[in-house]
């Protein structure tokens, strides 16, 4: 933790004003015939309170002087704030019935939702990828699983479904049936993209089996018509899957086949899907025409200003932040060869770079601060000057957008924004998650000296851990434990050198997600992409693993006397409430949280409920404590022994953390 620095000047505006008046009584009670309980009357004391409040002022300042030397030392580093996350969430979009065919969506189509953002903009979401508006409508769902079970699944092919409606669980081996049908009057239109939104369940890890992807892909067909008896001809059909074989949300799409016709006067599109090794994907909804989107605005050839040719020069972006992925180019005039004949001018592309440490004179380098939308090139010696011109300074596209104000509810981005003809309507069918606020100052000052130390390469342990929180907003918490593969097996420990030498080179990341639930597992999704980053910070020779939580389920057995019989009721609800609320790992213990291997004592649940001190309760009597292995509970595994042998195991690792189970109040007589 990196302590404030101490101030330059402790006192307060009141001080200053406490000492102005001993000093007058001290310098001019011969004068005006002050004493120690004189005050100088009204102006006396207006002049002391008005040298108080700017002497206050300077302090201030004075006392600022140090942090904000060291921000801007921090910034010259490269160490700036991070900036918003931006929401996403899938858009649908309905053609007109009036509309000759089918309508092109590009990426970028804007939607207007209620409400605005922190600067009072309205909030605007843009569409990620393009979209062809098909006639196609969804018109069934059937789950077919072995031998013969049929499960119809049209309630998750409703409108808004995918928040009140329980998800399905797609076995192995299952089949999983699309039936389509044409608008009145249209034909389908063959070669033209038909896209299909699939939401499903994060797959959550599990310590308990290996989880991942299918042992095989899913293979997609699509109805070529019927043979006899009714049987449907059924043809391969390649697509382009966005789901990772429906692992996660996303589009499944697909050029219409020249073959595809009705069976049972509906088009089909059957996916067949693989033997999966771990948890089996949880399908909450499907949609036709729906495509995802981001909270964020895209604003292209924005000139930033002129050149003069100096040294660190410094532009700004007229909306703020800066989101990721801009394109920054100069106008730049270059010679032709030998003949010296210059060619027109031409805009080049420049690269941003942390810092200029490692930029050479003719590096095209810049360093730019996404929070406050500043970018600062070069000074010839480190990262070339840009060439003197007129409005030669341009960011030919970036995104600004993002912030807690994004996570809007379902059914609230509806107002497409030039959109064109022939889009009947527009919605979310799910609320927006993902939107987060920027770094603040305190923040930065915690991250950025650690950044100082491991310069975005991991090497200690600790570098593994912050590298980990970088990786994504949502990493709330990481610890790296050497020497082990915790993806083989979560709960070993090192017992001999023999057990040191055969872990050399794997290391192994604990990703805990923020989350609100009672214990937050991060998705397979998450741990990919914190894997995929801390690859290109490791050493090539180090072989990483990342892996969820192991989770002690506590229950507490809880006896107190109350005086009333009459709020008994009462009083269990509020103390158990409270007992989860204090037990929750990341928010828990006045939201200190838990610290990897802590175990609640009979003595902390007593000191919590003295603290809460709730109505009714005359006294506590005893306490008892029991942790058991969480994810041998959820496996459900039914000997007694495997559970006390997995609980032991986990309590031995020391890798754990707790979480709330079901507790037991129990009153005295």
């Amino acid at each position: 933790m990196v302590l404030p620095p101490p101030p330059v000047d402790p006192r307060s505006a009141a001080d200053v004003a406490s000492q102005i008046q001993r000093l007058l009584v001290n310098y001019l009670h011969k004068d005006y015939k002050w004493n120690s309980k004189a005050d100088g009357g009204e102006i006396g004391r207006a002049l002391t309170e008005i040298c108080a409040y700017y002497s206050g002022l300077v302090i201030d300042r004075l006392n600022g002087a140090p942090q904000k030397h060291f921000l801007a030392f921090l910034d010259r580093l490269g160490n700036s704030l991070i900036p918003a996350t931006a929401a996403r969430t899938p858009l649908t979009f309905l053609l007109d019935p009036g509309a000759p065919g089918g309508r092109p969506v590009p990426a970028g189509t804007q939607v207007q939702a209620e409400g605005t953002d922190a600067a009072g903009r309205p909030l605007l979401f843009e569409t990620e990828s393009d979209l062809w508006l098909s006639p196609f409508l969804l018109k069934g769902l059937l789950l077919t699983s072995p031998p013969n079970r049929t499960q119809d699944l049209s309630q998750l092919l409703t409108r808004e479904s995918g928040a009140g409606n329980a998800p399905a669980s797609l076995p192995s081996t299952s089949s999983l049936t699309l039936h389509l049908a044409l608008e009145d009057g249209r034909q389908p239109e063959v070669g033209r993209a038909l896209t299909v939104y699939l939401l499903l369940d994060p797959l959550l890890y599990d310590s308990t089996a290996a989880s991942g992807a299918g042992t095989s892909r899913v293979l997609w067909h699509y109805s070529a018509g019927e043979a006899n008896r009714g049987a449907v001809i059924w043809m391969p059909l390649a697509i382009d899957d966005g789901t990772d074989g429906l692992n996660q949300s996303g589009m499944v799409s697909f050029l219409v086949p020249a073959g595809f016709k009705p069976a049972a006067s509906r088009f089909q599109v059957r996916a067949t899907l693989p033997t999966f090794r771990g948890a089996v994907p949880r399908l909450r909804a499907v949609w036709v025409n729906t495509v995802p989107a981001h909270q964020a605005v895209t604003i292209r050839e924005e000139i930033l200003g002129s050149s003069d040719g100096t040294a660190d020069q410094v532009f700004r972006s007229f909306r703020r932040p800066v989101l990721a992925e801009e394109v920054l180019e100069v106008l730049e005039v270059r010679p032709g060869g030998a003949s010296e004949i210059e060619v027109p001018l031409l805009w080049t592309r420049w690269r941003e770079v942390s810092d200029f440490h490692g930029s050479k004179p003719f590096d095209r380098h810049y360093v730019i601060d996404r929070s406050e939308g500043t970018i600062r090139f070069g000074n010839g010696r480190q990262g070339l000057i840009p060439p003197p011109g007129a409005r030669n300074v341009r960011l030919a596209s970036y995104r600004s957008g993002g912030g807690l104000a994004g996570n809007i509810p379902a059914g609230t981005a509806t107002t497409p924004v030039a959109a064109g003809r022939y889009i009947a309507e527009v919605f979310n069918p799910v609320a927006a998650s993902g939107g987060a606020e920027g770094e603040t100052t305190a923040a930065l000052l915690q991250r950025a000296p650690r950044s100082l130390r491991h310069r975005f390469r991991a090497v200690a342990e600790e570098d593994y851990e912050d590298l980990a929180r970088l990786a994504s907003t949502e990493v709330a918490r990481a610890r790296c434990v050497p020497l082990i593969d915790l993806a083989t097996d979560p709960v070993k420990v090192i017992r001999t050198l023999d057990d040191e030498r055969a872990g050399a080179g794997r290391v192994s990341l604990i990703i805990v997600p923020r989350s609100a639930a009672p214990n937050p597992l991060p998705s397979l999704e998450l741990l990919r992409h914190v894997r995929e980053k801390l690859l290109g910070q490791a050493s090539a020779a180090a072989t990483i693993s990342v892996v969820g939580p192991l989770y002690l389920r506590v229950k507490a057995t809880v006896r107190i006397r109350l005086r009333s019989p009459r709020r008994e009721d009462l009083v269990r609800a509020t103390l158990k409430e409270a007992l989860a609320d204090w037990l929750h790992p990341l928010t828990g213990r006045g939201g200190e949280g838990w610290a990897f291997g802590r175990e609640p004592q009979p003595s902390d649940i007593h000191r919590l409920i003295a603290e809460l001190a709730i109505e009714g309760v005359d006294h506590v009597g005893t306490i008892t404590v029991a942790a058991v292995a969480d994810d041998v509970a959820n496996a459900g595994w039914a000997q007694n022994l495997n559970l006390a042998s997995r609980t032991a195991k986990v309590r031995e690792s020391g890798r754990f953390l707790v979480c709330s189970g079901v507790h037991t109040i129990e009153t005295m007589s």
